[in-house]
């Protein structure tokens, strides 16, 4: 049930994102953000967390000021969840980092007035220093989700060392 709540509120934002409506959403992502943080306590629930990432991924793209009051508990968490990459489902991992992008690309002024900037940079720059495949595919990794995403219907399949040798030379 809870799952599908969440799914109907991230419908109702999508349909109505350039709208001044959408606001009327906004008490939704209080109890979404508490879904959040639930589904992320072991056991880890990435259903549930998935589907709580979704909202605040489209929230973050809405011209209207939706997610603002959520961005200063929003943030951390996201972090958190990118720090914790290695421990993590790759599609919860590659949500947060989603939602962090739209912030960061739709809310900057915002990000940096909330002093949230700083703890962004470093979480990336202690992600990056530990990899041990390099800075470069991290961010690849990520991209590359995103396509194999929008290409699951292609005929082409391809192994596990082919999509490691395209990886490392992207």
């Amino acid at each position: 049930v809870k799952q599908k709540a969440i799914t109907s509120c991230t419908s109702m934002i999508t349909s109505i994102i350039s709208d001044e409506e959408v606001m009327l959403l906004q008490p939704c992502l209080v109890p979404i953000m508490t879904a959040l943080q639930q589904s992320l306590n072991p056991p880890i629930n990435d259903d549930i967390a998935s589907e709580c990432l979704g909202v605040f991924i489209e929230a973050a793209e809405s011209k209207q000021p939706l997610i603002n009051g959520a961005i200063p508990t929003l943030v951390p968490i996201l972090v958190n969840v990118l720090l914790a990459h290695e421990s993590m489902d790759d599609g919860t991992v590659g949500m947060a980092a989603t939602a962090l992008t739209n912030l960061i690309e739709n809310r900057p002024r915002f990000l940096a007035s909330a002093n949230l900037v700083q703890p962004i940079l470093e979480a990336l720059v202690q992600i990056l220093s530990q990899s041990t495949t390099g800075a470069g595919a991290m961010f690849n990794y990520f991209a590359n989700q995103d396509e194999a995403k929008d290409t699951e219907g292609d005929d082409e399949d391809f192994d596990s060392e082919e999509e490691m040798t395209i990886l490392v030379q992207s």
